[in-house]
């Protein structure tokens, strides 16, 4: 068991610990408290720290605070990346994504409506982005609960998500549990099925066509298809060329981030949504003696 923290009002010099785990931890530098923790069962398991957005001697925080951990287990060891991005902040990552056993959590201050926000800013457009460009799948769904409750404002929302490579993705569950103490924000737990079971239905990343540069596709392809030799065995080249298609198409069109998408969402049942939810709750904030005594139906 790992526990990826952002501890908000914890001091550089006060110290964070639970017995039996073992503490990874990032201090702020230009600001007055704060940093990004993560908790390791030291029972059950064995990490090292591979990546600090703050390396020893660096005087300046980055505008997104991450850390990084490896897992050593049996088989394949885990990657665990915990960040924070401030609201303020723009949104960056400079660790190497690698190509499987890959996880990266954290408070994203980003809004977009793959995991629950009603609007794409900027931020959540470029997180969006990245994890297409990085072939890394969403592990949160657009309809679970908000994470972080807002007592100033009376909102909820979910600055809370998170990432993994596609092995991992196949093999998750992620859940929103109960709020604990006085924290605002709500545990999210990842549950990661033994590494060495393999699903049996597992899909490829679904192709994302808007963002293809199809000029590099067909330049690619035409490449690819001309260095092939026909063998004159009809299934032999017919396979060969198909590779040669895939193989272009790695290049020039990035794969999806979200595979627990909706195939009967459509934008016109999108707006219908939209629309039921700022009704229902205007007639929350502004109840009337019309409405007061009538069920509104989810």
């Amino acid at each position: 068991m790992f526990v990826p923290s952002k501890k908000t009002h914890l001091k550089e010099e006060e110290r964070f610990w639970i017995r039996g785990y073992r503490d990874f931890r990032q201090d702020r530098i230009n600001r007055k408290n704060g940093c990004i923790i993560t908790l390791v069962n030291t029972n059950t398991l064995t990490a090292v720290e591979t990546y600090t957005s703050r390396p020893d001697g660096e005087t300046v925080d980055q505008d997104t605070e991450c850390l990084g951990i490896e897992l050593i287990l049996p088989f394949n060891n885990l990657h665990v990346y915990n960040i924070y991005s401030p609201p303020d902040k723009d949104f960056q990552f400079e660790p190497q994504v690698k190509q499987d056993n890959f996880i990266v959590v954290g408070d994203f201050n980003s809004h977009s409506p793959s995991w629950g926000y009603k609007d794409l800013d900027s931020k959540g457009e470029k997180v969006e982005d990245w994890a297409i460009d990085n072939q890394l799948v969403l592990l949160n769904r657009a309809d679970d609960p908000p994470t972080f409750t807002s007592m100033t404002w009376r909102t909820s929302s979910t600055p809370d998500i998170a990432f993994a490579t596609d092995d991992i993705h196949g093999r998750s569950e992620r859940s929103v549990e109960s709020q604990l103490g006085g924290s605002d924000h709500k545990p999210s737990i990842i549950t990661i099925k033994d590494v060495t079971v393999e699903s049996d239905n597992r899909k490829e990343p679904s192709w994302n066509l808007k963002k293809a540069n199809w000029e590099l596709f067909k330049q690619t392809a035409e490449m690819n298809t001309a260095q092939l030799k026909l063998s004159g065995n009809m299934q032999k080249d017919a396979k060969a060329f198909n590779q040669a298609i895939i193989d272009a198409a790695k290049v020039s069109i990035p794969r999806g981030c979200r595979k627990n998408y909706k195939a009967y969402w459509t934008p016109a049942l999108e707006k219908l949504h939209k629309d039921l939810g700022l009704l229902k709750d205007k007639l929350i904030q502004e109840p009337s003696d019309e409405t007061s005594d009538k069920t509104v139906s989810p």
